[in-house]
């Protein structure tokens, strides 16, 4: 092998080998160890305060409000201190409460059944209403 080509194998070796270290560095491991990788982080739990239960109770509320009057309305600070207060309680007695999916779960639940519900209740009671005055005549 002349000179020339001996120089530049020993170029490409030395470019390829800064190629490696480059990779390397910006990589942060220096070389792969295969085994047990770490820990996958956790997601968060969500949480469920104050405000979480202050929107809860507007709900409520505001669905009973939509079938038994206005007057079962709470207005936005009422909903805030029932959350608040409502919070502080739930942080004396569990304080260790986890709220994930599944609270998550039967809370839309009811909000979703419960007007369905009461309007069944309601034409039920409707129903019965005109019979009861029919089998008076």
């Amino acid at each position: 092998m002349s000179d020339e080509q001996s120089n530049a194998a020993e170029t490409a070796d030395n470019t390829e080998q800064q190629t490696y270290e480059n990779l390397n560095a910006f990589a942060g491991e220096p070389e792969f160890i295969p085994g047990q990788g770490g820990e996958e982080p956790q997601p968060d739990q969500p949480t469920l305060g104050g405000e979480e239960l202050a929107f809860i109770f507007q709900v409520g509320f505001g669905v009973v409000a939509s079938r038994r009057g206005d007057h079962w309305k709470i207005a936005d600070d009422e909903a805030q201190q029932l959350g608040a207060a409502t919070d502080a309680v739930l942080q004396k007695y569990l304080p260790d409460i986890q709220t994930g999916p599944e609270v998550a779960l039967v809370l839309t639940a009811g909000m979703v059944f419960l007007p369905r519900i009461m309007t069944d209740q309601q034409l039920a009671a409707e129903a019965e209403k005109p019979e009861a005055a029919t089998d008076g005549d």
